[in-house]
């Protein structure tokens, strides 16, 4: 008997130039699907759109299908500790796309636009512990530390795995590019 049970379709089974990826900067219509990012994302989305109409800020989707599947926020003034150029921010892909390089293509656009805009350096922040993916693809990109010792950048309420609340510290250290 043969088995007629369709099998799942899981990341390592398809390979990225045969699913159509486009990079764009948000628009009003996506905070319909937003929500595919992050249960969250809908509120951070509305604060970053009103950002992006103002001119501070570049929101930046990665979309499969006019879903979301990935984003970043390239802030023209950055918010790391090196003031000179603007600095990417939260870049984020969900779990189940993660290693088909939709974040080197994110933030090659945020590079992009930068470099348009006449900059000459770009900057981040990440967790060089308990984002240790994110920080090995900004080295690939050509991110290096500033050397300036890590700093808090924010306290987030987190559960653990037995249900219990606390809370997390996310200590960073910052990362620049010469573009």
């Amino acid at each position: 008997m043969r088995d007629e049970t369709p099998k799942s379709v899981l990341p390592q089974d398809f390979r990225l130039d045969r699913v159509r990826v486009t990079i764009r900067a948000a628009e009003e219509m996506d905070i319909h699907t937003i929500d595919c990012l992050r249960p969250d994302e809908r509120q951070r989305a509305r604060r970053r759109l009103d950002s992006q109409t103002e001119g501070r800020v570049v929101y930046i989707l990665a979309v499969i299908n006019n879903l979301p599947v990935g984003a970043a926020l390239l802030n023209w003034r950055s918010t790391t500790r090196v003031t000179d150029g603007p600095g990417i921010e939260d870049l984020y892909v969900i779990p189940q796309l993660r290693g088909l390089r939709i974040g080197t293509h994110l933030l090659r656009a945020c590079e992009t636009l930068a470099r348009q805009a006449a900059y000459h350096q770009m900057s981040l922040a990440v967790n060089p512990d308990d984002n240790w993916r994110a920080r090995h693809l900004y080295e690939r990109m050509g991110y290096r530390e500033t050397g300036a010792p890590p700093r808090l950048n924010a306290v987030h309420a987190r559960t653990d795995e037995n249900g219990h609340e606390y809370l997390y510290e996310d200590w960073v250290v910052d990362m620049v590019k010469r573009l």
